[in-house]
Parts: structure tokens; C-alpha cells; sequence
């Protein structure tokens, strides 16, 4: 039932909500102090540019499902928000918290090119691009 499980300040694992039917996916999240939250998302509400990190790991799962990604599922998201907890020590509640999703992941890819990590780049630059055409819809 679960298809994937991330690890970022947070153990969690996501699965489509089968009583809801559809597209709509349940985020079990286990916090570093012990909290638990579950969490319904619509992957196809999720917008990139104003998503929280248990959004954007929802919708990457999702896409990764249908077939539209051929990166790992959650990677290029993981890689962001491992960033940002490096550059501003970012605290647990902070994977809730909306923010412009694809211009830090356009970062990442930035940072990716700088540092000369091109196979990294080219593995994620597609997904970034289907990202940014979902940019606009509501959550």
C-alpha cells in the first residue's frame, strides 16, 4: 500500500486513500518528537510554486506512479529541502509550511550545474519542467 517513504526532519510515508478514491493520497507523518500527523492531499491541487514539502513529496510520488517521471520519486524535492534545512537550520514544523517549491528547486538544479554535477542535473531537469507548467493551481 505504501509506494514512498522520505526521511527529512520527518519519517514519511505516502499512499492513495482508498476510501477516497481517485488521485487522493494520505501522508502519514512521524515527527523527530514523537508527533504523528495524516495528512489528505490532492496531488492534483499541489502547486509548486506555493506547496509544502509533504505536498511536493505527495505530488512527485504521484507523478512518479503515473509513469510522467522517470527520476526518484521525491529526489529532486528531498535534495531541495535539504538545502534549505542546511542554509537556515530549518526546524520540523518547517515541512508544512508553503514556499516557492520550484524556484528553490530551480536553484537546486543552479547549484547542480555550478558544482559540475551534470548527470545530476540532466536526471532532473525534466521533472522540473513539468513542475513549472503545473505552477497556478490551487491547493
Amino acid at each position: 500500500r505504501e509506494f514512498l517513504r522520505a526521511f527529512q526532519n520527518a519519517d514519511t510515508c505516502y499512499y492513495y486513500d482508498e476510501e477516497a478514491g481517485g488521485n487522493h493520497m494520505v501522508a502519514k507523518v512521524k515527527g523527530t518528537d514523537g508527533s504523528e500527523k495524516e495528512i489528505k492531499i490532492d496531488p492534483d491541487e499541489v502547486d509548486p510554486s506555493n506547496a509544502s514539502y509533504v505536498e511536493m513529496l505527495a505530488l512527485s510520488a504521484h507523478l512518479k506512479q503515473q509513469g510522467k517521471i522517470d527520476s526518484p520519486a521525491g529526489g529532486i524535492v528531498a535534495m531541495t529541502m535539504a538545502k534549505r534545512v542546511q542554509e537556515v537550520n530549518a526546524r520540523q514544523g518547517e515541512i508544512y509550511d508553503k514556499s516557492s517549491f520550484l524556484s528553490e528547486m530551480q536553484n537546486t538544479l543552479e547549484d547542480c550545474l555550478k558544482n559540475g554535477l551534470m548527470d545530476t542535473y540532466m536526471r532532473y531537469i525534466k521533472e522540473v519542467g513539468i513542475y513549472s507548467a503545473m505552477t497556478g493551481r490551487s491547493a
